[in-house]
């Protein structure tokens, strides 16, 4: 549990550190996969079944279990339909990781700005 609670972003609650898994490079790259909720399990179990106080634990893993959400592509007309890519084309679309980082290069070797 404690190298759980280490990459779940306890300590800097940014909304994509928050519940998030942690990689290779300390949340410097790609967060919020679909490695959030497999984590996020790990603590809902550790909250319901063995913490003196579960407050706690229940909130970081249901912040695990939401945290992808943040990658959700909608929105309205007015706003065309979505932050990270616009258009109704993209409408309801889901993020697959978030950059945390500014600029860099993805694991395919494409380059990649700040996002989903």
């Amino acid at each position: 549990m404690v190298a759980n609670l280490f990459c779940r972003g306890t300590i800097e609650p940014a909304y994509y550190y928050l519940g998030s898994d942690y990689r290779g490079r300390a949340g410097d790259a790609y967060t919020l996969t679909y490695m959030s909720q497999m984590g996020g399990c790990a603590v809902l179990d550790y909250a319901l079944s063995f913490a003196a106080n579960p407050a706690p634990w229940l909130r970081l893993s249901y912040a695990s279990y939401l945290s992808a959400w943040a990658l959700m592509n909608t929105g309205t007309a007015e706003s065309n339909f979505g932050y990270w890519y616009p258009g109704q084309a993209n409408d309801g679309a889901a993020g697959g990781g978030f950059e945390p980082a500014p600029y860099g290069t993805t694991w395919l070797e494409q380059p990649h700005h700040r996002g989903a």
